[in-house]
């Protein structure tokens, strides 16, 4: 019954650093109990992410339990325009928090495609993971309402275990 993805259920060691300069190594500084994160392999899906943060940054979603990244997930090739590249992401976000939560990660992306289970970077992918770094759930792609009821209902029942 389960899927070859079934087994790509860790997230992996990613380090980047938000809009704002500070440096991040996932799993280990994810700092709520929940946490989603939302991998964009280009620029033009921002849109896509655009969709999924309406949803997820929303009251539905909102607590001090979980926290909401984006990670554009990008060529180590590009690192030495790193400065370049995240200076005009930062100046393309309008807030603070939005650069906060904005994590730039410089990795082979064929390691995080294999390693997520994914079959390219066609799309984004949207991840509910644990403090310590278990996939709980995922969907790829634009948020529709199956989708999201999905991601809402692992939520829900991953909150549900935990609190007894």
């Amino acid at each position: 019954m389960g899927s070859p993805r079934d087994e790509h259920n860790l997230l992996p060691q990613l380090s980047g650093r938000d809009l704002n300069g500070e440096r991040y190594e996932l799993p280990e500084d994810l700092n709520r109990r929940w946490n989603f994160l939302i991998a964009a392999f280009r620029r033009e899906q921002q849109e896509l992410v655009d969709g999924w943060l309406g949803l997820l940054l929303g009251p539905q979603v909102a607590g001090p339990h979980v926290a909401v990244y984006e990670i554009p997930i990008l060529s180590l090739t590009l690192s030495p325009v790193r400065s370049f590249i995240d200076g005009g992401m930062a100046r393309g976000v309008g807030t603070d928090e939005a650069r906060a939560r904005t994590i730039t990660v410089y990795t082979s992306v064929r390691r995080v495609l294999r390693e997520l289970g994914l079959d390219g970077t066609d799309t984004i992918a949207v991840l509910l993971v644990e403090r310590s770094g278990r996939i709980v759930a995922r969907e790829s792609g634009a948020c529709g309402e199956r989708k999201a009821q999905r991601l809402l209902s692992a939520l829900a029942m991953q909150d549900a275990n935990s609190d007894g």
